[in-house]
């Protein structure tokens, strides 16, 4: 069954596509390109496209007859070859398009992909404008058949069209995070997971950074500068992938992560991490943003608290939805977090926030750990106020049998 769905799409391409009708005319040839083809598949429907994809491109017999006697027999080779095939100018390029659609958080639209190419972290400023692909469909050219575009009507929050580019096959990703490409003459293209989040995490990062007006941002800036959304929405959970790779990455959070930097109340404006299913407020003012490290602190960027304490960052600044960094850090349930800010003495009883003060956040979380350290640096179990009263009925709220047990011995 599968190689009659071959066949029948090798007739299908052959008839009807542009760079393949060409050989469809002579019966004789085409018969030719099918029976290498229907012999080289070995069932792999994915072998086939890509063998097609590249024979549309022979200009004359010869080419195509050379093609057709060097076919790569797997398709590891096949991949192989299409890597090694493209153009040395296109390499880094083609490297910065694959890396991205293989560990992107969602579908990356041609618009976006166009200034993905743009952005290399080797350097500062990181995001080159001038680097941007003026034909955003040029994306597929560099990439071949690894690539292609499809229409994702599913996310909202898709520009534009819709129109997404994505890789062609779930074997590329497959193959480009194998060990077998390390053997092959594709080396450069092995791609690892947790380096191609802290890339794409830095990538972000950069491009955020050129956002230094500190004036409110229009929605034509906004339309215009493709790459906005994703990355000020997307950053912080490439770093948290990163995991260990994320040393230098820190540092450049922490960079943004500063009231001295316009580019941090941008991406605070494009994307509040306290209402993340709220639109762009373009016009927010630094005097109603928390401070960096309230958002270090709720997204658990450990070693950016640690260099924001180190500064003197004030401990228990007041704002964002959960009041404090202690409040919001003791809601997600981090606890080394907790602990770092502790140490700096923050005020375990401050009042005010979401939950009202930090053992009820953590408390509707059912976050133990943390329960136990709020509890051993004196938190008042029986404070009122916020969202749930208390602690124990935010514990028993959220069905947490051990908090529950914990609050009552005390």
């Amino acid at each position: 069954v599968v190689d009659k769905d071959i066949q029948q799409y090798v007739r299908q391409r052959l008839s009807s596509d542009k760079g393949l009708s060409k050989w469809g005319k002579d019966a004789a040839l085409r018969q030719e390109i099918e029976m290498a083809l229907m012999q080289g598949s070995k069932g792999m429907f994915r072998w086939a496209v890509c063998q097609l994809d590249t024979l549309g491109k022979c200009r004359n017999r010869a080419d195509l007859r050379r093609a057709l006697a060097a076919l790569p027999p797997t398709l590891d080779k096949t991949y192989d070859r299409i890597l090694c095939a493209v153009a040395a100018e296109d390499a880094e390029y083609a490297v910065r398009v694959l890396l991205w659609l293989a560990f992107s958080n969602r579908p990356l639209t041609v618009d976006e992909v166009a200034e993905v190419v743009a952005i290399d972290v080797a350097r500062n400023p990181a995001f080159n404008r001038d680097e941007v692909l003026e034909d955003p469909l040029e994306a597929l050219d560099i990439c071949s058949s690894l690539v292609t575009i499809t229409t994702d009507n599913d996310n909202e929050r898709l520009q534009s069209t819709g129109k997404v580019v994505v890789l062609a096959h779930y074997s590329v990703k497959e193959y480009l995070v194998s060990d077998r490409i390390q053997r092959g003459q594709a080396e450069r293209y092995s791609m690892q997971a947790a380096a191609c989040h802290n890339i794409i995490a830095r990538a972000c990062l950069g491009y955020l950074g050129q956002f230094q007006k500190p004036e409110p941002m229009t929605e034509d800036t906004l339309s215009e500068c493709k790459l906005m959304r994703y990355s000020a929405e997307f950053w912080v959970r490439h770093v948290q992938k990163a995991g260990d790779r994320a040393a230098k990455t820190s540092r450049a959070a922490l960079h943004l992560l500063s009231r001295d930097n316009a580019a941090y109340l941008n991406w605070i404006r494009v994307h509040d991490l306290d209402e993340p299913w709220e639109g762009p407020k373009l016009g927010r003012v630094l005097a109603e943003t928390p401070s960096p490290l309230y958002y270090a602190a709720l997204i658990s960027l450990e070693e950016v608290v640690r260099l924001l304490l180190e500064k003197n960052a004030d401990v228990n600044a007041q704002g964002g939805k959960y009041g404090n960094a202690l409040q919001a850090a003791s809601d997600g349930g981090h606890e080394q977090v907790v602990k770092l800010l502790l140490e700096k003495n923050a005020d375990v009883n401050a009042q005010g926030g979401f939950c009202g003060n930090a053992l009820q956040a953590t408390s509707v979380g059912g976050h133990e750990q943390v329960v136990k350290l709020l509890l051993d640096e004196g938190a008042d179990i029986n404070a009122q106020g916020g969202c749930y009263g208390n602690a124990l009925q935010a514990a028993s709220v959220g069905g947490h049998e051990q908090v529950v047990k914990l609050l009552l011995e005390k």
